[in-house]
């Protein structure tokens, strides 16, 4: 038997060069990028279903006994492989990974079923041998394979690929040019095979490329830059282990965009924050140029900055607000003359926002209160629902404690307020120095023992924000 297709392929190939005996005219491309060209309706209808409807009696247009045709969706490059492959039965695919997968696209959509076979086991071939081939146009194939997933081939690769290493999506050169539904796809079936602050860097790379006011530093950001970002970012930020970000990264690349985040979330990192990498990680955390100055002899400028977090968080207060602390009363002071009820009443009444904090005698322990309503020396104490309580330790910031108001008509109080300062669960008898602890209307529990305590230490600062 002789085989004949080689000879039958040289004819085809002929007639496509000299375009002889063509009955069909189809225009490629967009102007001024277009190319005419001269084909046999025979073979591109016995090639394609698409041809054979659309070079049908009810869709052409004739002139001069020619049909008439137009394709401007499909480059001239394309249209050339792909009449090539008609006319020879030979693939010939570009070098460019964009050519081919557009080649693809226009072999699905012409229904060549067979050129497309082809060009998705080249494809997966080539990517298969070259890594980084495939991690610089990973987001290329993950939108390719979303467009075509009836390829199965094609989508199994990439669900395979993705899956041994989820960091291709972010190392891939095109990442920023992925949609928003895929990314957070990733992360919700993937978010465990990736670190977190890798994470957070490229989806802040990400939402910079979505908005050009957001290359700005964020030291100059606007109210309006900051909600932009937030409505960018959030879809994602619950699927971010903030927790296992080093400190130090923490505090670089995290703590700068604390506006963004919903004020619960963000205490809850602050108070379960993992801090076995780095045991100052709460000093590294807020040692920054903006710590409030405050005049002390219980906390220091880092225990203030933390405590203005949770205050600027619990007040959902805005973006740029700053706040001052203004001593308004120290027990010790003036021979122990704060520990008197009648000058805590005329240092603090209607001052209000103060918060208070006391020193438990013998101990590193430091108890006290955030208190948005003002002391008074008549009628019922209430308890706002900003208020909060807190635990801290002299020496050691890891391991603070915030719990917030959980029931606020159980801190009332219905006769003449004896207790002070007074927060609900907790208060102190300054005159005697001594303070009580019992949970009832806060979230979480301050201590570990309820009961009477001493006090050798209280101070009351007025809080003033300012913008």
């Amino acid at each position: 038997m002789i085989d004949l297709r080689k000879i039958h392929n040289k004819i085809y190939e002929k007639a496509l060069e000299t375009g002889e005996l063509y009955d069909t005219e189809i225009i490629v491309g967009e102007k001024p990028n277009t190319k005419t060209f001269r084909l046999h309706s025979l073979l591109l209808k016995l090639h394609s279903l698409y041809f054979r409807t659309a070079l049908s009696n009810n869709w052409i247009k004739i002139e001069d006994k020619i049909i008439k045709l137009e394709k401007p969706n499909i480059s001239v490059e394309v249209f050339d492989i792909i009449t090539k492959y008609i006319y020879s039965g030979i693939l010939y695919p570009s070098n460019n990974l964009r050519t081919n997968v557009d080649l693809l696209i226009a072999a699905d959509e012409l229904n060549f079923v067979d050129l497309c076979s082809y060009i998705v086991e080249y494809i997966v071939e080539k990517l298969k041998k070259d890594k980084e081939y495939l991690r610089r146009n990973f987001i290329l194939i993950q939108q390719t394979a979303t467009k075509l997933d009836h390829h199965t081939n094609l989508s199994q690769f990439y669900k395979d690929a993705f899956q041994q290493d989820p960091s291709l999506i972010f190392e891939a050169g095109d990442f920023i040019t992925i949609d928003q539904k895929f990314l957070l796809d990733s992360l919700i079936e993937n978010n465990h095979s990736l670190k977190p602050v890798e994470i957070w860097d490229k989806l802040l790379e990400w939402c910079r490329a979505q908005s050009v006011e957001l290359k700005l530093d964020i030291e100059h950001w606007t109210a309006n830059n900051i909600s932009t970002f937030r409505d960018l970012i959030h879809p994602f930020i619950q699927y971010i282990d903030f927790k296992n970000i080093y400190p130090k990264d923490f505090s670089q690349k995290i703590k700068p965009y604390k506006d963004v985040f919903d004020s619960e979330y963000y205490i809850t990192i602050l108070e379960h924050y993992s801090f076995s990498n780095d045991s100052n990680f709460m000093t590294k955390v807020n040692s920054t140029n903006s710590d409030p100055m405050i005049d002390s002899r219980i906390i220091n400028p880092e225990h203030a900055s933390l405590l203005v977090d949770f205050i600027k968080r619990i007040k959902e207060d805005a973006f740029s607000t700053s706040y001052d602390f203004n001593l308004l009363i120290r027990g010790t002071d003036n021979g122990n003359n704060g520990f008197k009820e009648g000058t805590f009443y005329e240092s603090c009444e209607e001052k209000g926002p103060t918060i208070t904090f006391a020193r438990v005698k013998n101990t590193d322990e430091i108890l006290g209160g955030f208190n948005t309503l003002k002391w008074k020396s008549y009628g019922t104490t209430i308890c706002n629902k900003e208020n909060f309580i807190f635990s801290l330790d002299k020496n050691d910031l890891r391991n603070p404690i915030f719990s917030k108001v959980n029931d606020v008509n159980k801190t009332r109080r219905n006769d003449v307020n004896k207790f002070i300062p007074d927060f609900g669960d907790l208060y102190f008898l300054i005159e005697t120095k001594e303070g009580y602890y019992s949970k009832k209307s806060y979230e979480k529990l301050i201590r570990g023992s309820g009961g009477q305590f001493e006090i050798d230490e209280y101070e009351v600062f007025q809080v003033i924000s300012k913008l």
